[in-house]
């Protein structure tokens, strides 16, 4: 009974440092605290005492999630949000987390990044060369709009 103690206190204690470093999910912690084979009431109760004291917030962290890959990553909504989804993260929270993109700051990394695609495409058939740049905007996950926005722009000028 005393090493099942000190078992679970060593995951309590894992957990509030690993939370304290910076943002994660309750499906990351739930994760990374596999490997002491706690009960799934022992694992539910770390859970409950991280979100008590402010360690674990999925809206945090869904927010600080789509930032930060928009920002750095260059991800689209689309993209973020299937991330955030497989991260068991509450479609409100996705909705709060992407609302709180500034669109125009959104858009402006889009098209760069697509800027700069379609000049590194190498490609004299302009259908192929506009098929590459939609296939590359839907894996980053650019929304249809923005893409063909930009397609029609550069087109005239191919």
């Amino acid at each position: 009974m005393v090493a099942k103690k000190d078992t679970y206190l060593r995951a309590l204690a894992r957990a509030e440092h690993i939370c304290a470093g910076r943002e994660y999910c309750e499906m990351d912690i739930s994760a990374k605290l596999k490997n002491y084979e706690l009960l799934p009431d022992e694992l539910e109760e770390i859970l409950v005492h991280l979100r008590r004291h402010n360690f674990i917030d999925n809206r945090r962290f869904a927010r600080a999630f789509a930032n930060d890959k928009y920002k750095f990553n260059s991800w689209g909504k689309i993209k973020i949000r299937a991330h955030l989804t497989a991260k068991n993260i509450g479609e409100q929270d996705i909705e709060t987390a992407l609302s709180g993109i500034k669109h125009d700051e959104y858009e402006s990394i889009i098209w760069q990044e697509l800027t700069r695609k379609w000049e590194q495409l190498d490609e004299s058939d302009l259908f192929k060369k506009e098929g590459k740049l939609f296939r590359f905007a839907q894996s980053r996950g650019y929304e249809f709009e923005i893409t063909q926005r930009f397609i029609d722009q550069h087109s005239s000028t191919f």
